[in-house]
């Protein structure tokens, strides 16, 4: 269902799921202006409001900051009057903005990149293709497009026709980072939103929990504890068999309908291509090819009306898993630079590839993060920044907008209040398998002391029964072997990547081997490439990196 605004100089489009849209309201009017949303609003209070009917959202039409002190979810707001236009975001603007501005009378503002693409004409963005295939992420505002941008997290886009267009925050960043309330208050006002939330999403939704059986989705699946979960369900697909045997029993724990996920075969290149432009990703990347073995199944739960996809982080909350604890040796600026040189894949790039990409995020985290740091923050802080308003605000949306295709989703991690938890904790809390980890007093805030429904413990997440303190040691030392060994089992998710790979690795060669000529080929190193194409076997990281790069060849950028 699409909603058009236009006026003299601006031009707004907005899309909502069909399958949503007999039973939602997206727009209220009144005589004097119209207020409307996109995405999923979920009161976060124990008013339990429902904002699938716009008209709950008019009291707050002359101060829609106000709302966002009462909802969570992954949406956006706007105003509309005759002479003016405002939309705001979520807190890190999961429910993408994207504007246009032609010229200075001239602005164009949608929920879908590729409508903002009808009006535009064809001005790649090197620099974005560079960063995603050569230091493996999204970052900032941009897009494929040099000219088309999103709204920062918080982000407030308005226009009015004395003052033309302005984008800013409706609330800085410092107000999340630094808070004067104590680690433990926000602890119990997340677990308590999120309760709310479960609650609101029970009531007016279906909620559909990802349920990996991992550390995220169990605090996800918990958010329900206590409640009717008549409309609850969740589905799990084969990855590490030991996550898949933990997430079925705690769907049985729960009483949740739980699907077990079983993926369709393999497909050619050519369907590939098809289903990525289908669901409109900004860039082809063939390791999405695990996204089609399970959409299928994935799209036949989320085809009820207002079904609601629940996901988790996607990754570690701290700095040592991923590498970034080399940000600790340094301040400020040099943390910038050490976290920019380690997430750029240098061996791929030409010198001046490397270069040009290294300015352009430094000059981009310098301008973001660098007054934050100059605040006395720990330096590793800087790494919780990349993460959360980086890669999880931007990477994760493209994710879940790919896998939960027209439907609505909900990431309980991307609530505010949730992360100023992170930026008060202690260091280790954020440790997610340590025993007192967020992720574990979150848990037990949320089922008031309860154990049962989210057996954790200190070893990764081994799914232990309560035991004495030596019959427990018995059994850790019988099982310790096993837990060894499915601890380096590999995921089926990268079965299905490594062998598509594989299958198609003698067309990636002729593509890579024949192509000549392309502003953003120039940037990579075709010598060190064809080195890397001889080898026998080829690590993760060169297999995704040649997946990202040959659909970009074909594309001609």
């Amino acid at each position: 269902m699409f909603f058009e605004y236009k006026r003299a100089h601006i031009h707004y489009v907005s899309f909502v799921p069909d399958s949503s849209q007999n039973d939602l309201n997206y727009h209220h009017e009144s005589k004097e202006s119209l207020v409307g949303y996109s995405g999923l609003i979920a009161c976060n209070t124990s008013d339990n409001l429902s904002y699938t009917n716009a008209n709950n959202l008019s009291p707050y039409i002359y101060n829609l900051n106000r709302l966002f002190d009462l909802v969570d979810g992954s949406f956006a707001v706007f105003k509309i009057s005759d002479r003016s236009f405002e939309c705001l975001t979520d807190t890190l603007s999961t429910h993408k903005i994207f504007y246009w501005q032609g010229n200075e009378k001239e602005v164009y503002v949608s929920n879908r990149l590729e409508l903002i693409k009808l009006f535009v004409r064809p001005d790649p963005n090197l620099l974005f293709y560079l960063q995603y295939v050569a230091a493996g992420g999204l970052y900032g505002n941009s897009t494929d497009h040099e000219c088309i941008f999103t709204t920062p997290g918080c982000g407030r886009l308005r226009w009015n026709a004395s003052d033309g267009l302005q984008v800013d925050r409706y609330e800085p960043l410092e107000t999340i980072i630094s808070n004067e309330e104590t680690y433990e208050d926000l602890i119990r006002q997340t677990s308590l939103q999120l309760k709310n939330v479960a609650r609101n999403l029970v009531t007016y939704h279906k909620p559909v929990v990802s349920l990996s059986g991992g550390f995220d989705s169990r605090v996800a699946l918990n958010m329900f504890w206590g409640l009717n979960k008549e409309n609850v369900t969740a589905y799990t697909f084969p990855d590490i068999s030991i996550d898949t045997k933990i997430a079925k029993r705690l769907a049985s724990i729960h009483g949740v309908t739980h699907h077990l996920l079983r993926p369709c075969s393999q497909p050619d290149i050519r369907e590939l291509e098809d289903f990525i432009q289908e669901y409109h990703a900004p860039f082809f990347d063939y390791n999405h090819v695990f996204g089609y073995v399970i959409n299928d199944e994935i799209q036949a739960i989320l085809s009820k009306k207002n079904a609601v996809l629940l996901t988790g982080l996607g990754g570690a909350t701290h700095f040592g898993v991923s590498g970034y604890k080399k940000v600790l040796d340094f301040k400020e600026k040099e943390a910038i630079i050490c976290l920019t040189e380690y997430l750029i894949k240098k061996s791929y790039l030409t010198d001046n590839g490397y270069q040009a990409l290294k300015k352009h995020m430094i000059n981009y985290y310098i301008e973001e993060y660098l007054p934050l740091l100059n605040k006395n923050t720990p330096s590793y802080h800087l790494a919780n920044y990349h993460f959360f308003f980086e890669r999880f605000g931007n990477y994760q949306a493209l994710k879940n907008h790919i896998n939960s295709s027209e439907n609505n989703y909900y990431i309980p991690f991307g609530n505010k209040c949730f992360l100023q938890s992170v930026f008060a904790s202690p260091k280790e809390k954020l440790f997610r398998h340590k025993k007192y980890s967020i992720h574990h007093e979150l848990n037990y805030q949320i089922t008031n002391g309860s154990t049962s429904p989210i057996p954790f413990t200190k070893n990764i997440h081994w799914d232990a029964t309560k035991l004495n303190r030596i019959e427990y040691r018995l059994q850790r030392q019988i099982k310790q072997s096993l837990i060894n060994r499915l601890k380096v089992e590999k995921k089926y998710s990268d079965q299905v990547r490594r062998s598509f790979f594989y299958d198609y690795l003698p067309h990636y060669k002729e593509i890579i081997h024949s192509y000549k000529k392309s502003e953003l080929w120039d940037y990579f190193d075709h010598e060190k490439l064809n080195n890397l194409l001889m080898q026998e076997n080829l690590y993760e990281n060169h297999s995704s990196f040649i997946s990202k790069i040959v659909p970009l060849l074909k594309m001609n950028i």
